[in-house]
């Protein structure tokens, strides 16, 4: 429900959205993605799949609605239920939040994923409620950390995001 908030006059949700078709546009037909949206439970609205169609994929990101609480551990769960077993060569997670959430499990889960499966994890921390975990999160995962006041640098940052997992 905060991503509703604005900054700029701009809801942080429709930035992160923003964010995530830039990031579309930057991926090969070949690739695969899927994209998982969480507040009070999780639910794939992209589930993993090659990027034949980045339109559909898009459009399917630009029906994400803000709504309840910050569930992290249901969006890491529902993507390690997934993740493990597709056969993209490279796995890499952004997670962004701008909430705080109980971190009980998800470390753990993160530096499981990173071992054994080479799944990289990054995350992106919005605003000073967004929950206090996210660089210990990243460096388990071998990702990277991204902590930001202003939502409207989060396009940016997703697109350094998956320019250098591409580049993997």
């Amino acid at each position: 429900g905060s991503m509703a908030d604005t900054s700029g006059g701009v809801e942080k949700l429709e930035l992160a959205k923003e964010a995530a078709a830039r990031s579309i546009e930057l991926l090969f037909p070949t690739d695969r993605v899927g994209v998982i949206a969480f507040d009070d439970t999780a639910s794939w609205v992209v589930p993993m799949t090659e990027l034949d169609d980045p339109g559909a994929v898009i459009n399917a990101i630009g029906s994400i609605r803000s709504d309840g609480g910050t569930d992290i551990m249901a969006g890491v769960q529902a993507m390690a239920d997934v993740l493990p077993a597709d056969p993209a060569t490279v796995k890499h997670v952004i997670l962004l939040t701008d909430g705080g959430a109980d971190s009980t499990g998800i470390p753990e889960l993160v530096q499981k994923l990173y071992e054994e499966n080479g799944i990289t994890f990054s995350t992106v921390g919005i605003g000073t409620d967004a929950a206090p975990f996210l660089d210990d999160l990243a460096q388990l995962g071998g990702g990277r950390y991204h902590f930001t006041t202003d939502a409207s640098s989060i396009p940016s940052i997703f697109t350094e995001e998956v320019s250098l997992a591409s580049r993997a």
